[in-house]
């Protein structure tokens, strides 16, 4: 073959592979778009109230990225409810069920359990998720950075300076018989600023928060008194693994599960390993959230349960930490009243 023939073989190869990927394009264009209307008409169907902007499509030619205004969500009955500034979606033209996301401008979501809806900013605010043959979601992240959240005139504004969510939602049933698959959740908070509303011994400030949670059983539709209930005798537990707080002078590692009792109190149990205990024992003492006789006695047992410092660290106290009976419970230590949940 001549050197022209040739050329002519390989810029003919390249118009088919340049006119392909343009129509495959254009038809992964058009089925994203038909997707996203017959993900919101199942919902419409479902008793969802959907809505948002004409999408606008671009990302040509490997990416295909679309952009809607105002997107809205809520819950049938309005049980909850969401509603953004914009949302876009991105995905490659060779895997179309990774999809990555980003949230920019304001976001409110709103629960018939809260007072005044919740408002959350973030700079910036994104993430990816997959999806499955069905159309699921199998498991997706969310990555915000300056994040601020305004809980309304009760509470008040918490801001982080990072918030990472991963989330397995649960998977289909084959049967109604089978056990329901626990809902997968992990959520790291860094450089956390409570609610003023919220200062308590241990100040505002908490340079870290995270934990990885399995929640068994089927989630309750409002967070009220009988719902909580009913999800309880349903078998319904919280599983913290590989829990870690800093607060003020607590470093806190540990894992453990969590459900409510019959007063609506927190009732669970955990394994965990502590540093900064005594220092944590004295500002709930100079706060008053523990008698100083019972503090001083806390110390001194607790002191006794530790490991010895090494290499010129802090102590190391592994104990069960316990919520029952209206108490938080430190090993044998009864530290604080434990009061039932704020609920209608």
């Amino acid at each position: 073959m001549t050197l022209h023939r040739w050329l002519s073989a390989v810029g003919a190869l390249l118009l088919a592979l340049a006119a392909a990927t343009i129509v495959y394009w254009f038809v992964a264009t058009d089925r994203l778009r038909a997707g996203l209307d017959q993900w919101a008409a199942q919902r419409l169907a479902e008793g969802y109230v959907v809505s948002y902007g004409q999408p606008l499509v671009g990302g040509f030619p490997f990416n295909i990225r679309v952009v809607v205004a105002d997107p809205q969500i809520a819950a049938p009955d309005s049980a909850w409810s969401w509603r953004g500034t914009a949302l876009q979606i991105e995905t490659r033209l060779w895997n179309l069920r990774v999809v990555t996301f980003q949230l920019p401008g304001r976001h409110e979501f709103a629960h018939t359990s809260f007072a005044q809806p919740i408002v959350a900013r973030a700079d910036p605010a994104g993430g990816w998720a997959t999806i499955g043959h069905d159309g699921r979601v199998i498991e997706a992240t969310l990555d915000c950075t300056r994040l601020e959240i305004d809980f309304g005139q009760r509470l008040g504004q918490a801001t982080a300076g990072r918030a990472e969510l991963w989330v397995r939602p649960r998977l289909r049933r084959d049967a109604p018989d089978e056990p329901l698959p626990p809902l997968e959740v992990a959520v790291t908070l860094r450089e956390v600023t409570l609610p003023t509303s919220l200062e308590g011994p241990l100040g505002r400030q908490m340079p870290l928060l995270a934990t990885s949670i399995s929640i068994a059983g089927k989630l309750p539709q409002a967070i009220n008194r009988a719902a909580l209930a009913q999800w309880r005798d349903q078998s319904g537990t919280v599983e913290l693994l590989d829990a870690k707080l800093r607060w003020g002078p607590l470093n806190l590692k540990g894992s453990g599960t969590v459900t409510i009792d019959e007063d609506m109190r927190p009732l669970g149990a955990a394994t965990v390993e502590l540093r900064g205990f005594n220092e944590t024992v004295q500002r709930l003492v100079e706060a008053g959230a523990v008698k100083k006789q019972a503090g001083t006695m806390a110390q001194l047992v607790l002191g006794v349960l530790a490991k010895p410092a090494t290499s010129g660290g802090e102590p190391v106290l592994s104990v069960p930490l316990t919520a029952q009976d209206g108490f938080l419970s430190l090993g044998p230590i009864k530290l604080l009243p434990v009061l039932p949940l704020a609920l209608d």
